[in-house]
């Protein structure tokens, strides 16, 4: 083990030493990138401004994201650019693309000449984005006749699929490269439907009713509800006659009453038939034959716990348990992997920065550039391992969990984080240095005292800043890296 890890050191120095911008030659080799953000990644504006992008904005105007379940793709709303901020819907959170902006600018490419980002409204049909996509790389002139590399984050790899399957792009398209990417779903979308934002959200939002029927308004939502095996259970987990249930079958959303009363009616009911109905067609398309021109390559996040499987009740079809296995936090590993765990690349990262993974970005620099030959010796392994003890005995990890507090909190408030670093055996790892901070917007960091719990939980607890606004969290784990998240701060 130390032996790898001073090769692993003795790479990463070497590497700084070698010069940070790629060459003249480099650049002129370099292959264009289309970046496609994830759900919640593009800032969305009307005539009035801004309805998403900007914290405060998000909760005053929520409403607004609602669609028509008449006329779904009749929206005043605009994507605008990608996000430069963060973005939270219930468990659903993306960091702001200033990590990846950074990565891509490192790499030599030019945003307008070898770089294109392209926002749009996550709210409709991947089916509809996919299409706006081929517009939007046949409109750039820079493109016309090249090939190109598509980069994209979570939800965004469901729009590529669709692109290069319905719309021609496998012809000018050489690699994808997918990071966090729900191939097969998540349970989290589930969770968001059943349950809106969680917490405070009868006062942000008016109440459970109207958060619950803007987002059953979004046609992307059912489009990330699970596919892969076992993801939804009939039966409470005790239950001798549980079975595995298909979430996209209609029928059940009539028998067991999924729609909320106030909106089930006959529009509302073509329109998340249709919906689940191209889900079907999604998922035949991720696991259908891929374009053999075209490589793919997978970066699914793990270690971190992750809710993967639902289980919902035999009669009254209510969830009544979440089991939670490895992933990035919000895309279980099976379904970042597309269910190929041999053909995909591992990071340790959460999923809304991914993209951040030290692992990732040296992953990109070989996919997207000709990268120097020191980086065939650069450590890969990845595995997580931790210092334990004043004697810096080194221990392997088998999962993370942290949990920075609700997504939304009020404002002066209290608030506790909480981190837990198991071994192989599943037991709490005591004796790790673990260091976080509070991050008020505008404000100089805050060290929070990190104290270790009787069950081996490292515990943080802090005071919600009285600023009302986006607010961040940091928390560092020496061995495995540096960790962020996001939080609402509201007055009441």
């Amino acid at each position: 083990m130390l032996i790898r890890l001073a090769l692993f050191l003795a790479c990463v120095l070497l590497g700084a030493l070698l010069p940070s911008s790629p060459s003249h030659a480099q650049e002129e080799a370099l292959e264009p990138v289309v970046f496609i953000p994830g759900i919640l990644g593009s800032r969305l504006e009307d005539s009035k401004g801004v309805v998403w992008g900007d914290a405060l904005a998000m909760v005053r105007r929520f409403p607004d994201l609602r669609l028509s379940f008449e006329e779904p793709e009749k929206t005043e709303l605009r994507a605008t650019e990608i996000l430069s901020t963060v973005g939270i819907l219930g468990p659903f959170k993306v960091g702001q693309y200033s990590g990846i902006r950074k990565t891509f600018k490192e790499l030599g490419f030019v945003e307008g000449e070898t770089l294109f980002y392209f926002p749009y409204d996550w709210r409709q049909s991947n089916f509809v984005t996919a299409a706006k996509l081929r517009a939007f790389i046949e409109s750039r002139k820079q493109l016309a006749g090249r090939k190109i590399t598509i980069v994209a984050h979570s939800m965004g790899g469901l729009v590529a699929h669709i692109y290069l399957h319905d719309h021609g792009g496998a012809r000018n398209t050489t690699k994808l490269v997918t990071l966090g990417t729900p191939h097969l779903g998540s349970a989290d979308s589930v969770w968001t439907l059943w349950n809106g934002l969680g917490q405070l959200k009868d006062f942000v939002l008016g109440g459970e009713a109207q958060v619950r029927r803007t987002v059953f308004s979004f046609a992307s939502m059912y489009e990330l509800l699970p596919t892969y095996d076992r993801c939804c259970i009939l039966g409470a987990p005790g239950d001798a006659a549980r079975t595995p249930t298909n979430i996209l079958d209609f029928s059940s959303w009539v028998k067991y009453r999924w729609i909320p009363g106030d909106i089930d009616g006959a529009a509302a009911r073509r329109f998340i038939e249709g919906s689940l109905s191209r889900a079907a067609r999604l998922n035949e398309i991720i696991t259908g034959p891929r374009p053999k021109n075209v490589r793919f390559i997978k970066i699914a996040g793990d270690l971190f716990k992750t809710y993967t499987r639902v289980y919902f009740d035999g009669r009254s079809g209510a969830p009544v348990r979440w089991d939670q296995f490895g992933g990035d936090g919000t895309v279980p590993l099976v379904s970042a992997a597309a269910n190929e765990l041999d053909d995909s690349d591992t990071a340790i990262h959460v999923h809304s920065t991914i993209f951040d993974d030290e692992h990732v970005k040296l992953k990109l620099r070989r996919v997207l550039t000709r990268y120097n030959p020191l980086d065939q010796y650069a450590y890969q392994a990845v595995e997580g391992i931790v210092e334990v003890g004043p004697d810096k005995e080194f221990r392997k990890v088998r999962a993370i969990d942290i949990s920075p507090g609700e997504s939304y909190q009020q404002t002066g408030g209290n608030a506790v984080l909480r981190a837990r670093v198991e071994d192989e055996d599943g037991q709490a790892i005591k004796g790790v240095e673990v260091r976080a901070w509070l991050n008020p917007a505008g404000e100089p960091a805050r060290a929070l005292v990190v104290e270790q719990s009787a069950d081996g939980d490292y515990v943080a607890r802090y005071t919600t800043p009285a600023a009302p606004g986006m607010h961040k969290i940091t928390l560092e784990i020496p061995g495995l890296g540096t960790f962020e998240d996001y939080f609402v701060a509201l007055t009441r």
